[in-house]
């Protein structure tokens, strides 16, 4: 009889082991989006982002980001009359709170722009990166990632796809 049971509890063991991995396997792991944000003339950015989930559970997810793109900002000594943009490289660890599709963003990281001499004095090469939002994503399939923040670039939006 023990014997019985033994085998019972490991063939359930098993294939509620197997079940579980199916379900996580089914959870998309990487998004590859496009931003952009903008605080009218004073600054803004395009980039192409990618971001790979580290850690998912029910209502809280923790993600890292890389960004390469764009970003502008006046107020250099030429701010009105040329528009310096720099190409960027971004990276932030940004935080889903949420159930299912729905989540709050928060958004936490450093930006390095490749700056030309001529701004080099006035401009700082790194910038640090907030940002606060709304966020929905499909946690199960394919599909779209939508996304719009408020943070130290202005006000953005991102859309893009889970892979």
């Amino acid at each position: 009889m023990n014997r019985h049971i033994l085998i019972s509890l490991v063939v359930s063991l098993i294939c509620n082991y197997a079940i579980s991995q199916e379900t996580v396997n089914q959870i998309k792991r990487n998004v590859i989006k496009i931003s952009a944000a903008s605080m009218g003339i004073l600054n803004g950015m395009i980039s192409i982002d990618y971001e790979r989930n580290l850690l998912y559970s029910n209502y809280f997810k923790l993600n890292v980001e890389g960004t390469y793109g764009k970003y502008y900002q006046t107020y250099t000594k030429d701010a009105f009359q040329s528009l310096p943009s720099f190409h960027s490289i971004t990276s932030s660890i940004n935080s889903l709170v949420g159930k299912k599709s729905h989540s709050f963003e928060f958004s936490l990281g450093a930006r390095y722009s490749i700056i030309n001499n001529d701004y080099y004095e006035n401009i700082n090469p790194l910038f640090p990166v907030l940002n606060i939002g709304y966020r929905y994503q499909n946690p199960y399939g394919k599909g779209l990632v939508f996304r719009t923040f408020l943070g130290t670039t202005g006000i953005g939006l991102s859309i893009g796809k889970a892979l």
